[in-house]
Order: structure tokens, then sequence, then C-alpha cells
């Protein structure tokens, strides 16, 4: 979707940037954007990644775009969950009656969110041009965004179990992954934190 694309490889950097232009079509104007994919999962090497992009590139706002796992029945495969906040669950006390979480958030930026929340402009949808993954011939064959809050922890939630106490403690919880909270830390312990969402 970049328009301009440009390959960037700085010496001895270890990223490969993605730096091109994306359009907003109802107002002509356009935004600088710079894409970088991680070497690999999880929240530390999301933190490192993040540093080195806004040091690099000195970004108005981060937004972190990826892949989770939906909550069943609250978000179908093939989605779209807008993180109003991070639900960073992996901080705890480890007591000989079991683990006490020490959960922490991290919100959004308000006008990032704001602006996601109220987006309606659907030209995207025509370049879906594949049946949603599951989806019966009767449904609707386009992605619903939701807007709530994504999990975020070191390991792949694959246990109903856990998914259930990580309900109790964040009801709101819509999606689980394993980089929103190093992005998140990253982008607020700058100088200057840009908003991220």
């Amino acid at each position: 979707r970049l328009e301009g694309r440009e390959v960037v490889q700085d010496d001895f950097e270890p990223l490969t940037y993605y730096r091109g232009s994306i359009s907003v079509p109802a107002t002509g104007e356009y935004y600088e954007v710079v894409v970088v994919m991680l070497l690999g999962m999880g929240n530390d090497e999301a933190a490192v990644s993040t540093v080195r992009v806004i040091e690099r590139w000195h970004p108005a706002y981060i937004l972190m775009v990826g892949i989770a796992g939906g909550v069943p029945g609250k978000v179908a495969l093939g989605d779209v969950v807008v993180s109003d906040f991070v639900y960073y669950y992996e901080p705890a006390k480890r007591t000989p009656k079991g683990d006490q979480r020490r959960a922490q958030q991290f919100l959004s930026d308000r006008l990032l969110y704001g602006r996601a929340l109220a987006y309606e402009a659907g030209e995207w949808r025509s370049d879906i041009t594949i049946a949603r993954p599951g989806a019966a011939q009767a449904d609707v064959p386009f992605p619903k965004a939701y807007f709530g809050a994504i999990g975020s922890g070191e390991k792949v939630i694959a246990d109903a179990r856990a998914l259930s106490r990580l309900l109790k403690e964040c009801p709101r919880l819509l999606a689980v992954a394993m980089e929103g909270a190093g992005v998140a830390r990253a982008a607020a312990q700058q100088p200057h934190p840009p908003p991220f969402i």
C-alpha cells in the first residue's frame, strides 16, 4: 500500500526499513510512512526495534500492526482489533499459593484511538479478493473492526483456562499478542514520547 516505496538498509543496522507514503483519498493529503518488520517475536524484540525506529526516524506517531489471537466469541478470524489499551499481564509475584499478577496497562494515544473509532472509509474493502477464513457463504465477507483491550505477554496463549483467567482480570480483552507492551513501553519511555496505538 506504500506509494513510492524505498528500501532503506543502513550500514551495521540489522533492520530493513520500507519508506513510502500513504495518501488520504478524501483530503488528498498524505503521510510519510516507515515500516519495519521485527526480526523475532516478543515484547523484548518489539521494544528494541521500536527504540531503533524512534532514534533513526523520529516519527510523529507509532502504529503497531500485527497478528493477534482473538478471543473466541468476541471476534472472528480475520477481524481487526484496535487497541484502546495494551494489557501487559506478565508481571507477577510468585508465592507458595501461586502467582499474584501485577498487570500493567498502556493506554493508546487518545487522538489516534478517536480517529480510528470514527474512521468510516471503506475503499480498502475492494482489495479483499478472497473469502474470509472459515466464513459461510452467507456471512459478510469483510472483516469487522472491534475496539478494546489487547493483551500482551511473553507466551502464545493456547490454553482456554489461561484465557479465562485473563478475561476475569480484564473483561474488555478482545485479543492477545506478544509485542504490544514492548512497543508501548519503548514509546512511552522516550524523552519526547511519540503517540502510539
